[in-house]
């Protein structure tokens, strides 16, 4: 961090990263999307057992692979909410129907909290699935590292050139993930500007699957290390 001649000069390089090795990912913030009604699962799928924890305290684990700069659920349930009490995780209840109503109070809770401490930003918002117990921590902090390089491009995981989530959303979209259209997500946006997303591989490819019924957990538990 000190400034002589020789470290500016390097700093100032357009193909170097510069990273604070104490802080590295503050300024990503982590929304854990826990809203779903787990219609083909039969009951709220995130509260089924998988691996000793239930899914979403994985979803939580999960976020802790990384040192957000701030994190934050977003759910209907108040299981969920009783969880993210426990957990010490902030969270937002809320009743909205929508894809984009979950999105909109996340990014928007998210940008309240970044307002009110001017000494902190948001760089970009990464959106963690509760149904993708897999995701390992190599793979999610190769997608922070990732995004932080390019700084304004969409960041998702991806197999195979097969574009997954997480997804990371740079701060130039934000109005548009408060605007997005009714029962639309970020895929909305990654549809919009295909040119802006950059794919960033996982190791394997069930990293990348999600659990909809309740067979699916009994397959994906078979991936356990």
């Amino acid at each position: 961090k000190q400034s002589t001649e020789f470290l500016d000069s390097i700093k100032s390089r357009a193909d170097v990263l510069l990273i604070d090795i104490d802080n590295i990912f503050s300024s990503i913030s982590c929304i854990i999307m826990a809203s779903g009604m787990s219609k083909r699962f039969g009951t709220n799928k995130l509260l089924a057992s998988f691996n000793n924890n239930t899914l979403f305290e994985n979803a939580i684990n999960i976020s802790h692979f990384v040192s957000f700069g701030k994190t934050l659920a977003v759910t209907r349930h108040d299981e969920l909410v009783q969880i993210c009490e426990r957990e010490h995780i902030h969270c937002i209840k809320h009743n909205m129907p929508y894809r984009n109503d979950m999105v909109r109070l996340g990014v928007s809770r998210i940008l309240k909290e970044t307002n009110r401490h001017k000494s902190c930003c948001t760089q970009g918002i990464l959106f963690l699935p509760s149904d993708q117990p897999l995701i390992t921590r190599t793979s999610l902090q190769l997608l922070c590292l990732t995004f932080l390089y390019y700084d304004d491009k969409i960041c998702r995981l991806s197999y195979k050139e097969n574009a997954g989530s997480p997804c990371i959303f740079p701060a130039k979209y934000y109005d548009e993930l408060l605007n997005l259209p009714e029962k639309k997500g970020g895929g909305f946006l990654t549809k919009k500007y295909p040119a802006q997303v950059v794919l960033v591989p996982v190791r394997d490819e069930y990293e990348l699957y999600d659990i909809d019924t309740p067979d699916d957990i009994t397959r994906l538990l078979k991936f356990l290390h």
